[in-house]
Formats: structure tokens, C-alpha cells, sequence
């Protein structure tokens, strides 16, 4: 069951794209998105506003299940905006980081986590995973391309 709570997580979004808990389109969705939206996306998806792990940075993978959110609500053109800031955040290695260090929200811890566990995780094969997800179902990329194919989309 879920119940009301005070505090927003973006890793909410993951009861919808990723975990089918939650329908999309159901009430329940729809005001967790709404709250997310308004709460926690910047450029790219926060995961809470007091998080402070690397100093709070936005997050792909996040930001790309948000827009996983938008498509099954047919709203391509919000889904193609997280898409292509999901793709702004490649590294020059090709890689998906776990979240991005622009626009932190405290960036004062930043020292003392790479103090205790070195730099934040690159690559995340999760946020590698949900943005060709998105990008599948945004048909940006088609799926027989990941396995070799062509590409080709509606975007």
C-alpha cells in the first residue's frame, strides 16, 4: 500500500517504468509525477531536495524514467526533452554516469564522498539501460539497432 508522504523521492518513478507496481495514468501516478516535475526536475531528475550523497546531483537514469512516464502518457515532446538531456550527460568515454554535477544541490559534501568512496559511479550500466529504453520506446532508436540493426525513429 502506498501512503502519503512528506518527502518526494525520484526513485518513485521507478513504480511505473520500471516495476509495473503502479499503473500509469492512475491517480497514484499522476500526483507522483506532478510532485516530481514540480519538486525535484531541473534539467534532469533530482532523486530528494535534502540529498546531499556527491552533493546532490540530477540523475539520468531518473530523469530518463520520468520521461518513460511521459511517453506512456503520449506526451513525446516531455519525454524527448529527458531524453536528450539524459544524452547531455554522456561522458567523453561513452559512458552514463550516476548522476551529473551540474547545478548540485549541496555541493559542500562532494569532497567528503569521494573522500570516503572515490569518484561517484561511472559508468552506471542502469542509466546506459534506461536511456536506450527511452529512446526504444520514443522509437529514436529501434530496438534490433541495440543488437546491430538500423535506426530509425518518430523523433
Amino acid at each position: 500500500m502506498i501512503t502519503r508522504c512528506s518527502s518526494n523521492n525520484g526513485s518513485l518513478l521507478a513504480c511505473v517504468s520500471s516495476f509495473a507496481t503502479v499503473a500509469p495514468g492512475s491517480p497514484v501516478a499522476e500526483r507522483t509525477y506532478d510532485e516530481i516535475r514540480r519538486r525535484l526536475l531541473a534539467h534532469g531528475v533530482y532523486r530528494y531536495r535534502g540529498d546531499t550523497f556527491y552533493g546532490g546531483g540530477q540523475w539520468p537514469l531518473l530523469s530518463c524514467m520520468l520521461g518513460l512516464a511521459h511517453a506512456a502518457a503520449s506526451d513525446d515532446a516531455r519525454a524527448l526533452v529527458l531524453l536528450r538531456w539524459a544524452a547531455g550527460t554522456v561522458r567523453a568515454t561513452g559512458s552514463w554516469p550516476e548522476q551529473v554535477a551540474d547545478h548540485l544541490l549541496d555541493p559542500s559534501f562532494v569532497a567528503e564522498w569521494e573522500e570516503r568512496w572515490g569518484p561517484s559511479a561511472d559508468p552506471l550500466l542502469w542509466s546506459s539501460a534506461m536511456y536506450l529504453r527511452l529512446a526504444v520506446e520514443l522509437g529514436v532508436v529501434e530496438s534490433a539497432a541495440i543488437e546491430g540493426g538500423a535506426t530509425g525513429g518518430r523523433a
